[in-house]
């Protein structure tokens, strides 16, 4: 039986199966698919259930990027960028409108939970906080998690509480077994709550999410062939952008 890295280093990775970069293309086309049906062929289902697949790749992703980068703070601002960046064109996007405060894209998810895994991070640094009892410590940092979640709730980014819990987790449980069952257990339910009067159309979306968990489990720990890191970043704006003006101009 293929074995995986239980503690997610790269250096513990065989390198067999599905690097870092095809998971970042994996999930920006599925990204990409899902909101093609969303914003221009609503009526074909099918993309959204593909689509699916895309947000549990990226929350795995991020909790990679928050274990293996040398630089939080980078890491932070560049999420911050793309999602100030990524904005307009998401409201665009969605809403035809220029800007929509009821709603806001999904890289604020993935900032609130980088966020709080960081601040976690760095936390048991402060002498004040290393004296405190164990159990305290970890009331803090529940305490944060749920701040974050909260923003996300209250600024209605995409996911929003779930959204930040699934990527906060991806980044501290460090098992891929355990992180990868949490996952699938968190989105079947999140799928099928979400849609009550259609509990099919739950089920289908919650085994296309799960089959973005399942691939997940084939990471080979090795990051692949590296994309200008800008691009990765950029393309997230990029291609709202693009589907807005499609829709504009033929629908």
């Amino acid at each position: 039986m293929e074995q995986f890295p239980q503690k997610g280093s790269l250096e513990d990775a065989s390198h067999s199966g599905i690097s870092a970069s095809g998971f970042k293309w994996i999930a920006a086309v599925t990204m990409t698919i899902d909101h093609i049906g969303c914003v221009l062929y609503p009526q074909y289902l099918i993309l959204r259930i593909i689509g699916r697949a895309a947000f549990p790749i990226y929350c795995f992703l991020l909790g990679e990027g928050f274990r293996h980068t040398s630089d939080p703070a980078a890491y932070a601002k560049r999420l911050l960028i793309c999602a100030i960046a990524a904005e307009i064109p998401f409201d665009l996007a969605f809403s035809h409108m220029l800007f929509d405060f009821t709603s806001q894209n999904v890289i604020w998810t993935l900032l609130f939970a980088f966020l709080v895994l960081w601040a976690s991070q760095q936390l048991p640094r402060l002498d004040a906080f290393a004296e405190l009892p164990q159990a305290e410590q970890e009331g803090i940092c529940l305490l944060l998690l749920m701040a974050a979640m909260m923003a996300g709730e209250l600024l209605s980014t995409d996911y929003g509480a779930f959204g930040v819990f699934l990527a906060a987790e991806n980044g501290r449980i460090k098992s891929p077994w355990k992180r990868s069952g949490l996952a699938a257990v968190l989105l079947l339910l999140h799928y099928l709550i979400r849609n009550p009067d259609h509990i099919l159309v739950g089920c289908w979306f919650g085994l296309s999410a799960l089959s973005g968990v399942l691939l997940t489990l084939f990471y080979s720990g090795a990051k692949g062939r590296r994309l200008p890191k800008h691009l990765s970043y950029l393309f997230y704006p990029l291609h709202l952008f693009i589907i807005y003006l499609i829709s504009v101009r033929f629908f």
